[in-house]
């Protein structure tokens, strides 16, 4: 199965966004909650069932984007986004 963006997939001021359970709404949702509100918090509680590891987003903008890495520290985090 693929899930390649197909057509314009360029937001707007409503954008729907809809797919199977599991799929990441949930999450792409609390990673554009993190960055509009420039806070870790959203994404660093969400965890990947079964998965030990800690959370990462990537941003890919028209400029070079920096990982999102949550650690022990939140300055470190704030500064990250």
């Amino acid at each position: 199965m693929s899930y390649v963006a197909q057509g314009d997939v360029t937001f707007q001021r409503f954008t729907l966004i809809f797919g199977e359970n599991g799929r990441g709404k949930t999450t792409l949702c609390a990673i554009l909650r993190s960055v509009s509100m420039s806070t870790p918090a959203f994404i660093v509680g969400r965890t990947t069932l079964g998965s030990t590891n800690r959370p990462e987003v990537q941003l890919l903008m028209e400029s070079p984007s920096t990982p999102i890495v949550p650690n022990n520290s939140q300055s470190d985090i704030e500064r990250q986004i």
